[in-house]
């Protein structure tokens, strides 16, 4: 999923729950003009944001990401359009680091599944050993772009990607 793609369907998201880019953004902990950046493809989205955009949404990450491959509609008297509560910050960002490690773990469970080494699951994805390594470990935080090369070079779609985490 390119970023363009991806901040369509973020829009398209936060349209849907009729929220403005500044309201989202100080709920989220972002700044507003990283949500328009996103939005109009001129950031990539990495996994701790997507925890933060995906608590925002009410959602895990593997559903905010499925919702993104096929945006639904919604009506206007559809709860999805309520703003629901969003949590403190603090609760929020204390989550990250885990999200992170989960990921790592999934991916690694993956490379572990098809038999192969870091080294040679680095290279399938097209990313340095050392790089994926860090982010196998969650201390590294991973862009879309990259998250799209590793499920790529894992032979998994997104979706699938995010469901193991």
């Amino acid at each position: 999923m390119t970023s363009v793609r991806f901040g369509k369907r973020l829009r398209s998201l936060r349209k849907q729950r009729e929220w403005t880019q500044v309201y989202m953004a100080e709920h989220v902990g972002m700044d507003r003009s990283f949500i328009s950046d996103l939005e109009n493809g001129r950031k990539e989205v990495c996994i701790r944001n997507l925890e933060l955009l995906a608590t925002a949404f009410g959602m895990t990450v593997s559903k905010l990401m499925s919702r993104l491959r096929r945006p639904s509609v919604v009506s206007a008297d559809s709860e999805a359009v309520m703003v629901p509560a969003f949590p403190p910050n603090n609760r929020v960002c204390s989550r990250i680091g885990r999200y992170a490690l989960r990921f790592g773990r999934a991916i690694r469970r993956i490379r572990e599944a098809q038999r192969i080494n870091q080294e040679e699951a680095a290279e399938r994805c097209g990313l340095h050993r050392t790089y994926y390594s860090r982010v196998q470990r969650g201390i590294r935080n991973v862009s879309l772009v990259n998250i799209e090369k590793i499920a790529k070079g894992l032979r998994e779609s997104l979706a699938e990607l995010f469901s193991r985490l």
